[in-house]
């Protein structure tokens, strides 16, 4: 029996090497709108304790020397807090502490948002000051491309004693060319919509005070008696988006003593989004009487003046005015949001196409699924209930031609006469076919559901036919338009170069009924969805944009679980990654609705 050499085995440590592409990804595909953008800065600005935030935006974008300043007399930073905490992407400040100095709720946790300049400008240039000390550095996009790891690319930070008071100041130089700008009165109703108004927390755009009362919107007074009490005034606005902080701010003898407030209204309330369109201010002096008829009514007011004693009789009739008053001004809300959107689904040129090719019958009774729908259904964005609209009439259609298909494989006409008689005959469908299909569809997710179980030990090309003949899984109003496997015809009659490998092409390419591309790529039931794959969804787009720079995309990425933001974008592109769990989860949603809604209309 020969010796045997027993191999000495090695080990080696093994680091991430972060490619400088990443911070594309963080700040130009999520931050390419200049309000979102500065918004995000503000939000550092505020979690700093600044009272004062000063925001200077350039008259003329394309100068030369255009820049954007963003100015706060806040905590500042050292240089030592630069580099362990700034400079730390992914710190979550809400570790080290919940609240601020002042009270305030930190609002950034992702550690990311620093980097919101970036998707403006090419270089953001920092002076911050903090004990008697300030810091300068200049975070330089171009110049760090040039280097091939992030984590060894060297900022320089150079300190000095100037005495200045404590505080940050960031430029954004050299704006981008393609950045989606804001004038000075838009940006300060967007930021009054995302940040309200707080006493201590000022926010200028040159020059010029943000407030909630210029956001657009109908506005109207308020002069009202609470019987046995007082008299309440003010007044309220309608705005035209929803705004982060709604609601009645309240002043008593010239002092904010309540901010922003639905009183408990909103969440867990029917058609709770119409609460989020009302902004106001009303003054309640009699919250605060000179001479209080009861002890009580002497401490309405807390102590320290920020909140009100809530077992105060004169508080709680007020408490109760204001949710009757928020209740009346959200049913005019819900009116007249489901009024606009009504117009806007009678005007929509898909919509009016699919309904002229129904019977009179069948379009009728689709219009009328879909007033109840808006009318019922709580929803936040016309665009959600105009696609709910488009696939109610997709499935008018789809009962429609079914029917027909069905009938002319068995009777085999062999005329055109039969067929026209066949088609005016099924042209007539019901509100009950509706329901057939949608009752189908749910027994297919069932179905899938015990697959999805399974998905883990599945190869990808046994998973593969069951997404391409169920793409109705991810939305109804797409529609096949290529597969991996022919995915070179379709580069070669679009003139697309492919020379990329077939597993760097995407799974399924559809076009949606507006002729926007849908890409959709698909992952074994094992595979964890990571940001290396928000990279790859990029690629794709990258790979689309010369050929069809004026076409609409959009990319869905599919796994087994996903440990990455679901929802992002890559300059105007949307970007989902989602599970085969949630997918299911997300048709039978839909499906259960559409099912309720036809339930409901007697079908």
């Amino acid at each position: 029996m020969g010796d045997s050499i027993e191999e000495k085995s090695e080990s080696v440590d093994g680091h991430f090497k972060i490619n400088p592409r990443l911070l594309d990804h963080f700040s130009i595909a999520m931050y390419k709108n200049a309000s979102k953008a500065i918004s995000e800065l503000v939000s550092n600005c505020h979690d700093a304790d600044a009272r004062k935030v000063e925001i200077t935006l350039p008259s003329d974008w394309d100068a030369a020397k255009a820049k954007i300043i963003i100015e706060d007399n806040g905590d500042g930073m050292t240089a030592l807090e630069v580099l362990d905490k700034f400079l730390y992407l992914g710190y979550d400040r809400r570790v080290d502490f919940q609240k601020t100095e002042l009270g305030r709720m930190v609002l950034g946790n992702k550690g990311i948002g620093k980097l919101a300049g970036l998707g403006l400008a090419r270089k953001m240039h920092y002076t911050t000051t903090k004990a008697g000390k300030t810091s300068e550095f200049t975070i330089d996009r171009d110049e760090i491309n040039k280097d091939v790891d992030l984590e060894k690319f060297p900022i320089n930070i150079v300190t000095s004693r100037r005495g200045l008071q404590k505080g940050t100041a960031v430029e954004l130089i050299d704006i981008n060319r393609d950045v989606n700008r804001v004038s000075p009165k838009d940006l300060r109703h967007y930021l009054a919509a995302e940040f309200g108004e707080e006493e201590k927390f000022k926010i200028i755009v040159n020059g010029v005070e943000v407030k909630q009362v210029d956001l657009p919107g109908a506005y109207f007074e308020i002069n009202e008696e609470i019987k046995g009490y007082g008299r309440v005034k003010g007044w309220y606005k309608i705005v035209d988006r929803p705004t982060k902080w709604p609601g009645f701010s309240v002043r008593v003898r010239g002092r904010i003593v309540k901010h922003s407030s639905t009183f408990d209204l909103g969440p867990g309330v029917s058609h709770a989004i119409n609460y989020a369109y009302i902004i106001g201010e009303v003054e309640a002096d009699f919250l605060d009487p000179i001479s209080p008829r009861k002890e009580i009514e002497g401490f309405t007011i807390a102590t320290d003046r920020d909140g009100f004693n809530e077992s105060s009789p004169s508080y709680l009739a007020f408490s109760e005015w204001a949710r009757t008053k928020l209740k009346q001004v959200a049913a005019r809300v819900q009116k007249d949001r489901t009024e606009k959107a009504k117009a806007r689904i009678r005007k929509d040129k898909k919509i009016k196409k699919s309904l002229s090719k129904l019977s009179k019958e069948v379009r009728d009774q689709t219009s009328a699924t879909i007033d109840r729908i808006i009318d019922e259904i709580p929803w936040e964005d016309e665009k959600e209930v105009i696609k709910l609209a488009r696939s109610c009439t997709d499935i008018a259609e789809a009962s429609d031609i079914t029917l027909i298909l069905d009938e002319i494989s068995k009777n085999s006409p062999s005329d055109i006469k039969r067929f026209a008689l066949l088609f005016s005959k099924y042209g007539l469908a019901d509100v009950w076919k509706w329901s057939d299909i949608v009752a189908h569809r749910l027994d297919a997710i069932s179905e899938l559901r015990r697959i999805v179980e399974k998905f883990i030990v599945l190869e990808l090309k046994e998973i593969h036919p069951v997404i391409e003949n169920n793409i109705w899984l991810v939305g109804e109003d797409y529609m096949m338009m290529t597969s991996n496997q022919q995915i070179d015809t379709l580069l070669k009659k679009e003139n697309i170069p492919h020379t990329k490998g077939a597993n760097e092409r995407p799974d399924f390419v559809c076009l949606s009924r507006g002729k926007k591309i849908v890409i959709i790529e698909i992952k074994n039931g094992a595979y964890v969805l990571r940001s290396d794959d928000y990279s790859q969804a990029c690629g794709y787009v990258d790979q689309l944009k010369p050929h069809y720079p004026n076409r609409k995309k959009e990319i869905f990425m599919i796994g087994g679980k996903c440990e990455a933001a679901s929802e992002s974008t890559y300059g105007d592109t949307p970007i989902h990654l989602t599970t085969y769990a949630e997918l299911l989860s997300e048709a039978e949603d839909r499906y259960r609705e559409f099912l309720r809604i036809l339930k409901l209309r007697g079908a």
